[in-house]
């Protein structure tokens, strides 16, 4: 029997390697996925999240979330994922429905539906979760586990000095997910500069696999690396989603990991230290461990799940 997935995403260019490999993952079925505003605008989220589903061939339902936080303005990073969020390439993406405009509600019926056993993946704010959560308070022992990606237990972070996008976009949100009881792990932005990225070469390699979407999936990361190039840094294709997607799949990616008392900053006298994501490593504050945080990943092996997933 295969294991039940959900996975809610902001479809940037990352999201989309980490939705490819997810859909042709033969041990996994992925039984809906939610959109949420981030990276792009709602309207082009869903529309990229139903593109990639058809040129997967599946049949996967795909429920329309929250434009944006709840608290705040959102500020998305097209500027890294282009202004349709998938690298502006020309692909068609436009004119595709969405199963409905309730996330929410679909994300709690598919936790009843497979009570203690959905496996929940969030690559964007987590603003559609914790919407569910705070509708259903029963949904965070109806999940199995759930795989974020999201902040950074080591500097630096992407957004500011500390902070990593997604829980940035919506500290909020992430603060009362972290704070539930539900079995979480959170991979963050410090263990993809480390292990999460490919180099030039890689993407090469990958443009010449044999499946269709491999060029494309190339071809819509060339405004990250050239921003990357403009601003004068490593010209590494880090691809942070991936990374939490290949452990959500396969844990033995992960080689090092802690259980941790973590929290959010939501707000302070300092702007940059919204959302950051605080790590109780040492136990200075006594209080029990809420989250699994992953320290370092095998960067063969993450590369090797990411490759396959277009073979």
């Amino acid at each position: 029997m295969k294991i039940p997935i959900y996975i809610d995403t902001d479809a940037g260019t990352d999201d989309a390697l980490a939705l490819i490999m997810a859909l042709s993952d033969p041990r996994y079925e992925v039984v809906g996925i939610s959109c949420v505003g981030g990276n792009v605008s709602l309207d082009h989220v869903t529309q990229n999240v139903l593109y990639l589903v058809e040129q997967m061939g599946k049949k996967v339902p795909v429920h329309v979330g929250a434009a944006g936080p709840e608290h705040r303005v959102l500020e998305k990073a097209d500027f890294i994922h282009g202004k349709d969020g998938l690298g502006d390439i020309g692909l068609p993406l436009h004119d595709r429905v969405p199963a409905s405009y309730d996330a929410v509600s679909h994300i709690i019926d598919m936790a009843r539906t497979y009570d203690g056993e959905l496996i929940v993946i969030t690559l964007g704010p987590m603003t559609n979760l914790a919407k569910a959560i705070e509708t259903d308070p029963q949904l965070p022992s109806l999940i199995r586990h759930c795989y974020i990606m999201g902040g950074n237990y080591r500097m630096p972070g992407n957004v500011t000095p500390v902070s990593e996008y997604n829980f940035w976009a919506d500290p909020e949100a992430a603060h009362r997910c972290i704070h539930t009881d539900m079995d979480k792990t959170i991979v963050g932005w410090d263990v993809t500069l480390d292990q999460g990225y490919l180099t030039i070469e890689d993407l090469d390699d990958l443009s010449d696999y044999p499946s269709p979407l491999a060029k494309a999936a190339v071809d819509m990361q060339a405004i990250k690396l050239q921003w990357l190039q403009d601003h004068e840094q490593d010209v590494l294709c880090y691809l942070a989603d991936p990374l939490a997607m290949a452990i959500a799949l396969d844990e033995s990616v992960a080689t090092q990991m802690g259980e941790y008392y973590c929290d959010i900053v939501c707000s302070g006298d300092l702007e940059d230290t919204r959302g950051m994501l605080i790590v109780d490593v040492n136990g200075i504050k006594k209080k029990n461990p809420n989250a699994r945080v992953i320290h370092a990943a095998d960067h063969a092996a993450f590369k090797e799940k990411l490759f396959s997933s277009f073979s």
